[in-house]
């Protein structure tokens, strides 16, 4: 690695840049091809203490399944909390973590419980948008809602709408 991919890299961390403005002085200035920016940035990253090591995020997690009693939902829940402060990820990637420590220790993964409503087909949410296209994005939500949709993937589902019209009109 030069100096000057250094020396760029410490001089965009002292003026606040994140890690997409860095990879992409790095591609732009250095013309550097984009993997190789991403894996440069990453070394660099790593040796300066900005983001943890493989081997840091392992021992962390060991630090947190170590103390976590992951027979309990509430305990799971903990875990997952204290994965998502110790190794700075996302709650989705900390729950599958506990999943797979759960499995190679033996463990049953506690959830909630209970039974999930059922979601509807694709066909029915899709006739009830074409049934219901000039109504308020808050109505459409509540409908998608009651076919068994949560809140968040409704409202996602409406945003695709424009680019689902869209498509449509151009294959169609």
């Amino acid at each position: 690695m030069s100096d000057q991919v250094k020396a760029l890299f410490d001089q965009l961390v002292k003026e606040g840049a994140d890690r997409a403005a860095i990879q992409k002085a790095f591609i732009i200035d250095l013309d550097l091809d984009p993997s190789t920016a991403i894996s440069t940035y990453n070394k660099l990253a790593r040796d300066s203490g900005l983001i943890l090591s493989n081997e840091e995020k392992k021992a962390r997690a060991d630090a947190v399944f170590a103390d976590a009693d992951l027979s309990t939902v509430e305990g799971v829940d903990a875990a997952i909390h204290a994965l998502c402060e110790a190794i700075d990820i996302a709650p989705s990637t900390a729950t599958e973590r506990v999943r797979v420590y759960c499995k190679e220790q033996g463990l049953t993964f506690p959830s909630a419980g209970g039974t999930r409503e059922p979601i509807a087909s694709k066909e029915d949410v899709v006739a009830f948008l074409v049934a219901n296209r000039g109504l308020e994005r808050k109505t459409i939500s509540e409908g998608l809602q009651g076919l068994g949709y949560k809140k968040s993937t409704a409202d996602s589902l409406i945003a695709m709408i424009p680019y689902m019209e869209e498509y449509a009109k151009q294959v169609g």
